[in-house]
């Protein structure tokens, strides 16, 4: 299991960013940014699911960073619903690629922050890989997903009203893709954590091979 969470803080452009950073037993054989749901719906980094993928990470070998979008927590500045979100993104996942500047790289979100994270992705050319989980296509477009050209695990639920994966599949065309969804899962994932972190485990273990 990882170790309890360190206090970190990332910074964009004057703004500090609340952060914790969640280690493996063993030094770290990759490193991974979580995003976390809209913070107008109660979104921050103590999310259930943004804890579970941290610890699943760690699990799996990486150093996990969780972090509280700008507005949210301790983090400066204000929410702006998704615009200013995406930069929170991009500058956090800048700063952790430079402290495991030689490891592999995975950005993950749930929720709005799958969707602010798959935005910031398109101008990140460093991540191996991709974790979506839950992304609302049912509430922001996500066309811009077909320009994705990072391997991408999406994560879903066939009870999520938030998230409609036959809609998304169109946009998926041209990506590298691997799609774990049950049929037990809504957008909250209560109760089905360990379907979560079974996807995830074996999709970081696959790329880190």
């Amino acid at each position: 299991m990882s170790a309890q969470c360190q206090a970190l803080s990332l910074y964009v452009d004057s703004l500090q960013l609340e952060a914790c950073l969640h280690l493996p037993t063993d030094p770290p054989c990759g490193a991974a940014l979580v995003s976390h749901p809209h913070p107008a719906y109660g979104g921050s980094m103590s999310n259930n699911i943004v804890l579970t993928l941290c610890e699943t990470m760690a699990d799996a070998g990486l150093a996990a960073v969780r972090f509280n979008f700008r507005g949210v927590g301790d983090s400066q500045g204000t929410s702006s619903g998704g615009e200013e979100e995406v930069e929170d993104v991009r500058q956090a996942a800048q700063q952790i690629k430079t402290m495991y500047s030689d490891l592999p790289f995975f950005l993950s979100g749930y929720s709005f922050g799958a969707w602010v994270g798959l935005q910031a992705a398109l101008d990140l050319p460093f991540p191996k890989a991709l974790i979506a989980v839950s992304p609302p296509n049912a509430m922001f477009d996500h066309s811009f997903i077909s320009q994705t050209r990072k391997p991408l695990l999406i994560v879903a639920g066939d009870r999520d009203e938030y998230c409609n994966i036959d809609r998304l599949l169109p946009s998926l065309e041209d990506v590298s893709y691997e799609l774990a969804h049950t049929p037990a899962a809504d957008h909250f994932w209560y109760g089905q954590e360990a379907f979560l972190a079974s996807a995830v485990t074996s999709f970081i273990k696959n790329k880190l091979d």
